[in-house]
Protein backbone atom coordinates (compact mmCIF):
# COMPACT_ATOMS: atom_id res chain seq x y z
CA UNK A 1 0.00 0.00 0.00
CA UNK A 2 2.98 2.42 1.01
CA UNK A 3 4.54 1.49 -2.78
CA UNK A 4 1.25 2.57 -4.40
CA UNK A 5 0.77 5.79 -2.48
CA UNK A 6 4.48 7.50 -2.94
CA UNK A 7 4.08 5.71 -6.56
CA UNK A 8 0.63 8.13 -7.52
CA UNK A 9 2.70 10.73 -5.50
CA UNK A 10 5.45 10.72 -7.54
CA UNK A 11 3.06 10.43 -10.80
CA UNK A 12 1.06 13.14 -9.92
CA UNK A 13 4.43 15.34 -8.96
CA UNK A 14 5.92 14.66 -12.29
CA UNK A 15 2.89 15.33 -14.62
CA UNK A 16 2.62 18.62 -12.24
CA UNK A 17 6.66 19.59 -13.56
CA UNK A 18 5.47 17.98 -16.62
CA UNK A 19 2.90 20.87 -17.03
CA UNK A 20 5.24 23.39 -15.52
CA UNK A 21 7.71 23.09 -17.77
CA UNK A 22 5.60 23.16 -20.96
CA UNK A 23 4.00 26.64 -20.01
CA UNK A 24 6.67 29.36 -20.25
CA UNK A 25 5.89 32.74 -20.29
CA UNK A 26 6.84 35.02 -22.84
CA UNK A 27 10.06 36.70 -22.09
CA UNK A 28 8.93 40.57 -22.78
CA UNK A 29 7.10 40.48 -20.08
CA UNK A 30 9.76 39.24 -17.21
CA UNK A 31 10.93 41.37 -14.06
CA UNK A 32 9.53 42.75 -11.13
CA UNK A 33 7.17 45.36 -10.79
CA UNK A 34 4.96 47.42 -8.15
CA UNK A 35 1.45 47.36 -7.86
CA UNK A 36 -0.06 50.28 -5.85
CA UNK A 37 -1.90 49.29 -2.35
CA UNK A 38 -5.55 50.48 -1.95
CA UNK A 39 -5.34 53.51 0.90
CA UNK A 40 -7.38 55.90 2.68
CA UNK A 41 -5.89 58.46 0.48
CA UNK A 42 -8.75 59.12 -2.06
CA UNK A 43 -11.27 58.40 0.91
CA UNK A 44 -9.82 61.51 3.02
CA UNK A 45 -9.45 65.15 1.85
CA UNK A 46 -7.19 66.55 4.46
CA UNK A 47 -3.21 67.68 4.08
CA UNK A 48 -2.57 66.80 7.42
CA UNK A 49 -3.73 62.85 7.09
CA UNK A 50 -0.22 61.25 6.24
CA UNK A 51 -1.78 57.78 4.83
CA UNK A 52 1.44 56.33 3.02
CA UNK A 53 1.06 55.42 -0.62
CA UNK A 54 2.18 51.38 0.29
CA UNK A 55 3.48 49.41 -2.57
CA UNK A 56 3.65 45.87 -3.08
CA UNK A 57 6.39 43.50 -5.27
CA UNK A 58 5.17 41.33 -8.21
CA UNK A 59 7.66 39.21 -9.90
CA UNK A 60 7.32 37.51 -13.03
CA UNK A 61 9.64 34.64 -13.73
CA UNK A 62 9.63 32.22 -16.88
CA UNK A 63 6.85 29.90 -15.10
CA UNK A 64 5.24 31.87 -12.84
CA UNK A 65 3.70 35.11 -11.04
CA UNK A 66 4.23 35.75 -7.53
CA UNK A 67 0.91 36.22 -6.37
CA UNK A 68 -0.85 33.69 -9.17
CA UNK A 69 1.46 30.51 -8.59
CA UNK A 70 3.03 28.62 -11.38
CA UNK A 71 2.10 28.59 -15.16
CA UNK A 72 0.20 25.34 -15.74
CA UNK A 73 -0.83 26.39 -19.77
CA UNK A 74 -1.26 29.45 -22.55
CA UNK A 75 -3.79 29.96 -24.30
CA UNK A 76 -3.33 32.64 -26.86
CA UNK A 77 -2.32 35.55 -25.16
CA UNK A 78 -3.82 34.40 -21.81
CA UNK A 79 -2.37 31.49 -19.00
CA UNK A 80 -3.33 29.90 -16.69
CA UNK A 81 -2.00 29.93 -13.02
CA UNK A 82 -1.95 27.54 -9.97
CA UNK A 83 -1.71 28.29 -6.63
CA UNK A 84 -1.39 26.22 -3.74
CA UNK A 85 -3.58 27.36 -0.65
CA UNK A 86 -2.89 25.35 2.73
CA UNK A 87 -5.32 22.63 3.40
CA UNK A 88 -7.66 23.45 0.24
CA UNK A 89 -7.50 23.07 -3.61
CA UNK A 90 -4.88 24.91 -5.90
CA UNK A 91 -6.56 27.84 -7.50
CA UNK A 92 -6.57 28.08 -10.91
CA UNK A 93 -6.77 31.71 -12.95
CA UNK A 94 -6.88 32.55 -16.18
CA UNK A 95 -4.71 35.97 -16.42
CA UNK A 96 -4.11 37.69 -19.08
CA UNK A 97 -0.97 40.13 -19.15
CA UNK A 98 -0.96 43.30 -20.82
CA UNK A 99 2.28 45.23 -21.61
CA UNK A 100 1.43 48.90 -21.80
CA UNK A 101 5.39 50.25 -21.64
CA UNK A 102 8.60 48.42 -20.60
CA UNK A 103 7.87 48.97 -17.16
CA UNK A 104 3.69 48.88 -17.17
CA UNK A 105 2.27 45.92 -16.89
CA UNK A 106 -1.29 45.02 -16.84
CA UNK A 107 -2.25 41.83 -15.42
CA UNK A 108 -6.17 41.17 -16.28
CA UNK A 109 -8.71 39.00 -15.36
CA UNK A 110 -11.93 38.56 -14.47
CA UNK A 111 -14.13 40.51 -11.94
CA UNK A 112 -15.18 38.93 -8.62
CA UNK A 113 -14.48 35.21 -7.90
CA UNK A 114 -11.64 33.88 -10.32
CA UNK A 115 -10.58 30.92 -8.61
CA UNK A 116 -11.08 27.53 -10.33
CA UNK A 117 -10.95 23.80 -8.84
CA UNK A 118 -9.57 22.92 -12.45
CA UNK A 119 -7.95 23.95 -15.07
CA UNK A 120 -10.86 23.44 -17.56
CA UNK A 121 -12.63 25.61 -15.27
CA UNK A 122 -10.05 28.48 -15.34
CA UNK A 123 -9.81 28.77 -19.12
CA UNK A 124 -13.79 29.51 -19.24
CA UNK A 125 -12.78 32.37 -17.76
CA UNK A 126 -10.16 33.43 -20.34
CA UNK A 127 -10.48 36.55 -22.94
CA UNK A 128 -8.73 37.79 -25.57
CA UNK A 129 -7.04 41.20 -24.45
CA UNK A 130 -8.09 42.50 -28.36
CA UNK A 131 -11.49 42.08 -27.59
CA UNK A 132 -12.30 45.20 -25.35
CA UNK A 133 -10.57 47.83 -27.67
CA UNK A 134 -11.91 46.20 -31.14
CA UNK A 135 -15.98 47.03 -29.10
CA UNK A 136 -14.43 50.39 -28.02
CA UNK A 137 -13.26 50.83 -31.76
CA UNK A 138 -16.62 50.17 -33.03
CA UNK A 139 -18.16 52.46 -30.63
CA UNK A 140 -16.43 55.34 -31.98
CA UNK A 141 -17.28 54.55 -35.41
CA UNK A 142 -20.85 53.95 -34.79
Amino acid sequence: MLLLTVLLSFTENFLCTDALLGCRIDSSLHGVFKRQMHSNRNLIFDSSFKDPIIYDEITVSTTSISDYGDCYEQIGQSYIFGLKRMGRPICYRCITPILRSANILQLAHQQGENCHDTISGAKTACFDAAQPKMEALKAIIE
